[in-house]
């Protein structure tokens, strides 16, 4: 028979064993009850396995004890270790496990410990040890027992610990519970499977952070109130980390409230404390050539294989990142949109204290280099902010300036419009003045903000784009110049810049410069009332590409030259092939203002009640973010409407906002034809003198409908629709209205009240 034990090692003899790691500590009275994880205690009971991981300071210990102390209460016999790096040795390990069952169970483990004091070799024996103590278990272990293993980490790379542990879910008896607190993940053969068939509970860092009101309930313990934007912006930059939240107490309560928003602000820097017991607990551990790649990670804000290998050479940068997950350093996948990519980011303070680390280790030009790796790598990844903010670290403004020319265009329609401003603004002002892409850039961030501003700005920069010769960007200047012209109500300064644009385009001659070209041309044509010429030429337009601008307004012009001339429904076609653009669908003021010409189209067809809803609606859209002008005409489209209907008590409020917003435009074209309809009104409600109303409304119609200059000079063109920056212009009483088609007599008045 073979001989399977020998006389003791000298590593097993006299043990000395530390009482207090088999004891689980006592539950402080300030401890924070939390009663969704202590709700977990149940499935605890439930399953044969339960893992508790996240990283140091966020409270897994003292969960640890609650769940012990509720256990112990109800009669459950648990079974407590907490173990340090030095017992990771075979024998203390296995020595730590017998005892701990001992202390509940003395009747346990006898010749275990025999085994345990007489094996030759541990690291191959140690099964002999296990096995004894699990065959005592089967027996002697007839209600449910619990094993909790605190700091699981300390002893995760000894030599037998990871064996150790995957035996004993393998081999436990039923009424075994083993429950395991670690700073680092556990990857065990075992777990995989018993995740998958439900028999595994996990409470990990999200769940073991602080909720709101867990928050403000530490808060006040400590005798502090914050406001609900000051509970936010704390809770925004330790993201709930128990240890962050509970030494930001202390230091609150010694604080003044007025003083409190700046701790707050500066948290970062101000939580020396925590730093300290960061680079105690766990840095001090780690390699100095380790803690200079974390250090250097950290500098990003999100970091993931791919990118740590362009910017830091990491051969092998997976095993790195690896490497993080299982040291428990705080770390949390983010969501990037692609399921192929894991990218990750540090909790805020523990990059905060790794990004310390590089600026005084690494060296001022060491660490720009890599600021602007990692700037160019988040470029091309077309991350514009991560970018920015790395070359901003680096202190290149050359590198910024590319950037935003490169990247920034596409985004200055989006939300991002305001950040894209503030990097502009963030740059020498010699870059923005003279460089004609960041300036004209610059104007359109302000479009909907200082439009007076943008107005300069996109001028200058095409004026600029001109003396380079850069034509084709002089093109699309001039088109974004001319669309916040469009709704400034300036006749002349809209037909200068269609000049300008055809005179450029005469410099480029491809396809979208003759677009553009024609488009002005039929801008100019329209203002100039010659509507015949400005249909061909738009037809001849529609052909060649566009940019959005100049597509929407030739869909208006042609749908306002279809309605003056009496065929809704080709300018009911003509809106709806424009709303059909993505452009259109995106900007709202071009959408409405459409919507607008389509309720002229419906009125024209007869369509009153659907005329008014649509027009009613567009207008309370633009009302939220239009101009004046754009408002002004809009209020008196529904006005007259409204009179059609015979809804005589609702008009009078859109002619008075209507007068509001042309006297605050300057508009007096769009105030005498408000007066046609304020006259119009009075008529259809029989108010006032109904004669003098009439000669009134005449003529003023006259007036304004260009039949009679009021000075008594000879007759003017038609009334300008588009290059007065009021779509709908030619749709108030002097002129188009009249042409609108009878479905049943007696409804409004004769095409001869309009002119």
């Amino acid at each position: 028979m073979m001989q399977v034990v020998s006389p003791r090692p000298p590593t097993a003899a006299g043990l000395a064993l530390l009482p207090l790691k088999l004891v689980s500590p006592a539950p402080r009275s300030e401890t924070l009850l939390r009663p969704d994880l202590q709700a977990l205690l149940a499935e605890v009971r439930l399953r044969p396995a339960t893992l508790v991981v996240a990283p140091a300071g966020y409270g897994k210990t003292t969960l640890m004890i609650q769940w012990v102390a509720d256990l112990e209460r109800t009669g459950a016999t648990v079974a407590w270790v907490s173990l340090d790096a030095d017992d990771s040795a075979p024998a203390m390990l296995l020595a730590y496990l017998v005892r701990a069952f001992q202390r509940q169970r003395p009747e346990v483990g006898e010749e275990a410990w025999r085994i345990l004091h007489s094996a030759a070799q541990l690291e191959r024996d140690w099964p002999l040890v296990a096995g004894a103590l699990m065959s005592d278990l089967q027996t002697a272990l007839v209600q449910p027992t619990f094993l909790c293993i605190d700091d699981y980490h300390q002893i995760a790379d000894g030599p037998i610990t990871g064996a150790l542990l995957t035996y004993m879910l393998r081999a436990a008896p039923p009424n075994l519970h083993i429950v395991v607190a670690s700073r680092r993940p556990l990857d065990l053969t075992p777990l995989h499977r018993m995740r998958a068939e439900g028999l595994l509970l996990e409470v990990q860092r999200n769940d073991l952070s602080l909720t709101r009101d867990e928050a403000a309930t530490l808060l006040r313990r400590a005798r502090v109130e914050l406001n609900a934007e000051d509970l936010d912006l704390l809770l925004q930059h330790t993201e709930g980390w128990v240890l962050s939240v509970q030494l930001a107490a202390r230091a609150l309560a010694q604080q003044q409230p007025e003083q409190r928003r700046a701790y707050l602000q500066s948290i970062y820097s101000s939580q020396r404390s925590i730093f300290d017991y960061l680079a105690s607990e766990v840095l001090d551990g780690l390699s100095r050539e380790l803690l200079d790649v974390l250090a250097q990670t950290a500098l990003a804000d999100q970091f993931d294989a791919e990118l740590l290998s362009e910017v830091l050479g990491c051969a092998d940068s997976q095993e790195l990142i690896d490497r993080i997950l299982q040291l428990g350093l705080p770390i949390s996948q983010v969501e990037t949109g692609d399921a192929e990519v894991r990218a990750y980011r540090f909790h805020p303070l523990w990059g905060r204290l790794l990004h310390e680390r590089a600026e005084q280790h690494l060296g001022r030009t060491r660490l720009a280099q890599l600021h602007l790796r990692y700037g160019a790598a988040f470029e091309r990844r077309s991350m514009l902010e991560a970018a920015m903010n790395h070359y901003t670290a680096a202190g290149n403004d050359e590198a910024l300036a590319g950037a935003l020319r490169r990247r920034a265009w596409p985004l200055i329609d989006t939300p991002q419009r305001a950040t894209i401003r503030a990097w502009l603004e963030r740059l020498p002002e010699h870059y923005r003045l003279n460089d004609p892409e960041l300036l004209h850039m610059w104007g359109w961030s302000m479009a909907a903000s200082a439009r007076d501003q943008a107005l300069n700005a996109i001028s200058k920069a095409a004026k600029l784009y001109r003396e380079q010769s850069n034509h084709q960007r002089e093109m699309r200047a001039l088109s974004d110049l001319a669309a916040l012209v469009f709704w400034e109500d300036c006749p002349a300064e809209f037909a200068d810049v269609c000049v300008r644009a055809v005179y450029a385009a005469n410099h480029v001659r491809d396809a979208w410069a003759r677009g553009a070209a024609l488009a002005s041309a039929a801008a100019l044509l329209y203002n100039r009332g010659r509507y015949a010429a400005a249909l061909r030429v738009a037809n001849h337009a529609s052909a060649h590409p566009r940019s959005p601008f100049w597509q929407w307004m030739l869909a208006m012009i042609v749908a306002a030259i279809h309605s003056q001339q009496g065929y809704p429904e080709a300018a009911a076609t003509a809106v709806a092939q424009a709303l059909e653009m993505p452009q259109v669908e995106r900007d709202d003021r071009l959408h409405q203002n459409l919507l607008l010409l389509n309720a002229l189209a419906l009125y024209q067809q007869g369509r009153l009640n659907d005329a008014v809803a649509m027009a009613l609606h567009a207008h309370r859209r633009l009302s939220a973010y239009s101009q004046e002008s754009v408002i002004g005409v809009s209020a008196a489209f529904l006005a007259l409407l409204l009179v059609e209907q015979g809804r005589f008590e609702e008009a009078p409020t859109y002619i008075a906002r209507a007068r509001r917003a042309a006297n605050a435009s300057g508009a007096a074209t769009l105030l005498a034809r408000i007066q046609v309809i304020d006259a119009y009104s009075n008529l259809r409600s029989d108010q006032g003198s109904s004669a003098v109303a009439a000669l009134d409304l005449v003529r003023l119609t006259r007036v304004v409908g260009g039949d009679a200059d009021p000075r008594g000079t000879t007759p003017g063109p038609p009334p300008p629709c588009l290059g007065h920056a009021r779509p709908l212009v030619a749709t108030l009483p002097v002129g188009c209205l009249g042409r609108r088609r009878r479905t049943r007599p007696g409804c409004g008045v004769g095409r001869g009240a309009y002119g």
